[in-house]
């Protein structure tokens, strides 16, 4: 709003936002904070007269290339060790300090990000998950993965299946089945352990940042957030989940 118009009110753009808008949850007291943080951020700055107006970092975001583009991109970030660089990857899920990955080869430890400068710094590990590549497409909503759990425990086979599709869906049930994940959401692999949880992108992803900063060793792992050096019956575990 700031950008289109030069500067508005708070009154004004909670008005437009929340009270007659999209953010009908918001409240003025609420919104009042969130004006206040990005003050704070260098994001945006208040005139005597009270008008919002672009700070020096609020700047910055609306006139960079990628503020009005049609199709999101995933930032790249560059990868470091020992002051070396090692190359870019583009990255659409978390990546925290504490994470693994593997790239040129070798497997690695995040040992810090700069989300500012676009930069991770790498240790050398015995741990690792290859980067995932998203092709562009947008993050997965909870209902797509609610209505895989249905699929999952449904007996009904869609009319539209051909006989190779038939296949896998039978095969996926059954190893649905066999592994009871109807009635549990974490499983021991070796190892690893692997929470199935049945929601949206979104919430996977603040799950995983959570018990990355609990310390624990964590990986997306396909439909399963990977934890490594940590068995299901851990109360650490548990805990952290339910924190």
């Amino acid at each position: 709003m700031i950008a289109r118009y030069g500067g508005v009110t708070p009154l004004n753009s909670w008005q437009c936002l929340c009270q007659n808008g999209p953010f009908a949850a918001v409240n003025q007291s609420m919104f009042s904070e969130i004006l206040k943080c990005l003050g704070k951020e260098g994001i945006i700055i208040q005139t005597s007269e009270g008008t919002l107006l672009l700070d020096l970092k609020g700047e910055r975001i609306v006139n960079h290339y990628s503020f009005y583009a049609a199709f999101s991109t995933p930032e790249e970030y560059t990868l470091m060790a020992e002051g070396k660089s090692l190359g870019t990857l583009p990255f659409s899920n978390p990546i925290s300090e504490g994470a693994f990955l593997i790239f040129a080869g070798r497997r690695w430890k995040v040992i810090s990000v700069d989300m500012d400068k676009k930069v991770i710094d790498l240790t050398p590990s015995a741990g690792g998950r290859v980067p995932k590549f998203e092709g562009g497409a947008g993050l997965v909503d909870d209902k797509i993965k609610e209505e895989m759990h249905n699929v999952y425990t449904s007996t009904n086979t869609p009319v539209y299946l051909d006989k190779t599709a038939q296949d896998l869906l039978l095969e996926a049930r059954k190893y649905f089945l066999s592994y009871r994940l109807a009635e549990m959401s974490i499983l021991q692999n070796g190892k690893e352990t692997l929470i199935f949880i049945w929601k949206g992108d979104r919430i996977i992803n603040t799950i995983f940042v959570q018990l990355l900063a609990r310390g624990l060793k964590v990986t997306r792992d396909g439909l399963a957030i990977s934890v490594s050096d940590c068995t299901r019956n851990d109360s650490f575990l548990w805990s952290s989940i339910r924190h």
